[in-house]
C-alpha cells in the first residue's frame, strides 16, 4: 500500500516538472522587442572599430566616439612662451643645453687666446673686447689658467622681442678657478684652490625669421 501511494507521488511530480518546462519554454523560447542585445549584436551599439577587411589579428578595441583628445604637454608659461610666438618648435631644454655648452667654448677660448672660436659664436663687439683683453694679456707676457668646475644651474632670465629678433638673457651659476701668471709663471691674481661660485648673465641674440639656427652672444654681465 505505502508503494502505490510513493507512486502516485513520483507520477503527479512528473507531470508538474512537464507542464512548468513547456510554460518556461513558451516565454524564453519568443523574442518579445525587450531583450538585451546578444553579444554579437553589441558592437551596433556601441560602435565598430575599423580595420582591414583581410586583418584578422588585429586588435579588437571599440573606440567610443566623441571622447575628448587630451594633450599631455604642460602649456608653456615664462620667458620661453614669448620664444614661441616666433618659433612653434621652439625646444627651452635643447636651447639651454646648446647655450651651456656655449659657455663652457667661450670661457675656455678667452683663457687660451683661440680667437677663431671667439669670433664664431659671439657678436663683433663682444669678440672685439675679449680679443683686447687678450691681446693685452699677450703684450705683458701674462697667462690665465681657468678651469671651469661645473656649471651649477643654467636658466632663462628674461626675453626680448624686437619683431622676428628674440634676445635671450641666460643665467649661469658656476664653479671656476681663475689665476693669472706673469711672465715667470707666479699667480699674480687669483689662487689656483680658490674655487668661486660665479653667476653670470649672458645675452644670446638671433634672427628668428631667417633659417640659420645659430645664436650668437652678444652681451655679458654680472647681476647687481
Amino acid at each position: 500500500m505505502g508503494s502505490g501511494n510513493a507512486l502516485i507521488e513520483v507520477i503527479i511530480l512528473a507531470v508538474v516538472a512537464g507542464f512548468l518546462i513547456l510554460r518556461l519554454r513558451s516565454v524564453l523560447g519568443k523574442r518579445h522587442g525587450q531583450e538585451r542585445p546578444r553579444y554579437e549584436d553589441a558592437e551596433r551599439y556601441v560602435g565598430k572599430a575599423d580595420k582591414p577587411a583581410d586583418d584578422d589579428q588585429s586588435d579588437n578595441v571599440t573606440p567610443f566616439p566623441g571622447a575628448p583628445q587630451i594633450d599631455a604637454r604642460p602649456p608653456v608659461t615664462g620667458p620661453a612662451s614669448k620664444l614661441l610666438a616666433l618659433d612653434p618648435d621652439f625646444d627651452e631644454a635643447a636651447f639651454l643645453g646648446g647655450a651651456k655648452e656655449a659657455f663652457r667654448m667661450i670661457l675656455a677660448a678667452y683663457a687660451g687666446g683661440d680667437r677663431d672660436t671667439l669670433r664664431a659664436l659671439a657678436s663683433k663687439d663682444v669678440y672685439t673686447a675679449l680679443e683686447s683683453a687678450i691681446t693685452g694679456r699677450e703684450d705683458r707676457n701674462e697667462t690665465l689658467d681657468a678651469t671651469l668646475i661645473g656649471v651649477q644651474s643654467v636658466e632663462l632670465d628674461d626675453v626680448v622681442v624686437k619683431g622676428t629678433v628674440a634676445q635671450v638673457i641666460v643665467r649661469f651659476v658656476s664653479e671656476q678657478t681663475n689665476v693669472t701668471r706673469n711672465e715667470e709663471g707666479q699667480p699674480i691674481d687669483g689662487a689656483p684652490n680658490q674655487v668661486e661660485t660665479i653667476t653670470d648673465l649672458w645675452t644670446f641674440e638671433r634672427d628668428m625669421a631667417i633659417s640659420d639656427p645659430n645664436w650668437r652672444l652678444i652681451d655679458t654681465e654680472a647681476p647687481v
